[in-house]
């Protein structure tokens, strides 16, 4: 009999921990439901201390930037502004350098229009390689909180954590560990409130036991659910030494019914140097849904195409107008041939 009970025991807390352990990817299911077609639009401010930032010339001063950004979401849909300073490890200073990076669920596009160094040619890179922008650890939050099952957009799939017996306390919440075993010894961890619509409330890193990444969201009541409203971020080396300190907060967030299809195309601008990864292939945009292919070295080799988020007419007019031409001259044939018919049967 008291075998008897210790397993059914057993089984009882099985089954209980894997309906525990599902409770965070239904909320998440749900959540990518409720947060379909969302904008949030934040501020980011990073503190990085003297000689975090290398290359040719590395950082010579601590270092504090200020930004203001932009996502929007819609479904697989995503566009993201940003307009936080470009690190150059040639000058050793930051640059002026927004981006708008688009994607449509299929392919993305990444536009400079201020070039990458701030004051030159606006630059394009399409293709698809350059998504890798949606998985920032500056939208990790947003991501995994309304993608957070999308491989393409979210940093971190949460299908991937598994429930351990692991808890921590985070001011009035109690949070629940749901671990990922990374590679060289990193494991990731994500702390999930079970008491406010399962959200995940730290993401922590661990290097060989050491702390080398840490991630704290602050949530409000939104007309969505509950929606990330701040977090912090604090990053370290493997001595231990503070590598970057970044608070960011939501300024506006929105939602929408539907998002206007047009938020994630770009119509490049003249003079726009546009390559394509997929076909490593060099382009310049000339006008409207236009470009001439060169070569690496802007050389034009004479050959026109239309732009990857040309409209309808733009890429298939010839088709239409030879498509026009071909079904006329076969209604004019069809025409003579029965009116030589009539007079043939007439005489």
């Amino acid at each position: 009999m008291q075998l008897f009970r210790f397993v059914l025991c057993l089984t009882l807390t099985a089954g209980a921990t894997a309906a525990r352990a599902d409770t965070f990817e239904d909320a998440t299911r749900q959540r990518e439901t409720k947060f379909a077609s969302v904008s949030f639009e934040f501020e980011v401010v990073d503190f990085v201390p003297k000689g975090m930032l290398g290359g040719k010339k590395e950082l010579s001063r601590d270092a504090q930037t200020t930004a203001r950004c932009k996502l929007i979401l819609d479904g697989p849909r995503a566009r993201y502004e940003n307009n936080q300073p470009l690190w150059s490890a040639s000058t050793g200073e930051f640059l002026n350098s927004p981006s708008v990076l688009v994607t449509d669920g299929h392919s993305s596009k990444l536009f400079f229009p201020k070039g990458i160094s701030g004051s030159s040619a606006p630059r394009a890179i399409v293709g698809g390689a350059n998504a890798e922008g949606f998985r920032s650890s500056v939208l990790t939050p947003l991501m995994m909180h309304c993608r957070g099952l999308s491989p393409a957009l979210a940093p971190y799939v949460v299908t991937d954590f598994k429930r351990t017996e692991g808890s921590l306390t985070l001011g009035e919440h109690k949070c629940r560990e749901y671990l990922r075993p990374g590679a060289d010894g990193v494991t990731i961890s994500v702390f999930v409130d079970d008491d406010a619509a399962v959200v995940g409330r730290r993401l922590r890193k661990l290097k060989n036991g050491n702390l080398v990444y840490q991630l704290d969201t602050q949530y409000e009541m939104s007309s969505a659910g509950l929606a990330p409203a701040s977090w912090k971020l604090t990053e370290y080396d493997d001595s231990g030494k503070l590598k970057l300190r970044r608070e960011v907060k939501v300024l506006n967030f929105s939602y929408r019914s539907s998002v206007d299809v047009g938020e994630f195309q770009i119509d490049f601008p003249s003079g726009t140097q546009v390559f394509d990864q997929m076909t490593r292939k060099h382009f310049i945009a000339q006008g409207h849904e236009v470009m001439r292919e060169t070569d690496a070295f802007g050389t034009d080799l004479g050959v026109e195409v239309v732009q990857p988020d040309a409209s309808w007419w733009r890429r298939y007019r010839s088709l239409v107008v030879w498509a026009v031409f071909g079904v006329g001259i076969l209604c004019c044939t069809i025409f003579w041939v029965r009116r030589r018919r009539g007079r043939r049967v007439a005489l």
